[in-house]
């Protein structure tokens, strides 16, 4: 339990909107506040919604490394591979154009909108009550 909710923590920050020549960190909000709520709100995922959850978001991140260029791919891979490195931080070090920010963009509302759907309605109340108190934080 606790190792996915270590990989999915650190997706948290929301996605900036910059430039494409700019490091963009894009993904961000749902899934994170969705492992941030099960440790802190008492979400009480089943291991059921764990295991989709996980998969959405393995999912998206494939989705985003086949938008990459071979050079791109191999700056993620590298920053990936340093222990404890973060999806999110380590694509923060990947200049993507700015057709590619915003495909990513789009692929991040999906994996949200997907993961919201496997939450039941008293979970997504939680979550969305964790999101609206840390929207200034």
């Amino acid at each position: 339990m606790n190792l996915i909710l270590t990989k999915l923590l650190p997706v948290a920050a929301l996605a900036l909107s910059l430039s494409g020549s700019l490091a963009i960190p894009v993904f961000a909000q749902s899934n994170v506040l969705i492992a941030k709520s099960e440790q802190r709100l008492d979400l009480h995922l089943t291991s059921e919604q764990k295991v989709k959850i996980k998969k959405i978001e393995s999912d998206a991140h494939d989705k985003v490394k086949k938008l990459l260029t071979a050079d791109q791919l191999k700056q993620l891979n590298t920053a990936l591979s340093k222990k404890g490195e973060s999806f999110r931080h380590a694509l923060s070090t990947v200049r993507l154009t700015d057709e590619q920010h915003d495909q990513v963009l789009a692929i991040k509302k999906e994996e949200t909108a997907a993961q919201n759907a496997v939450l039941t309605p008293d979970q997504l109340k939680i979550l969305k009550a964790y999101i609206d108190s840390h929207k200034n934080h």
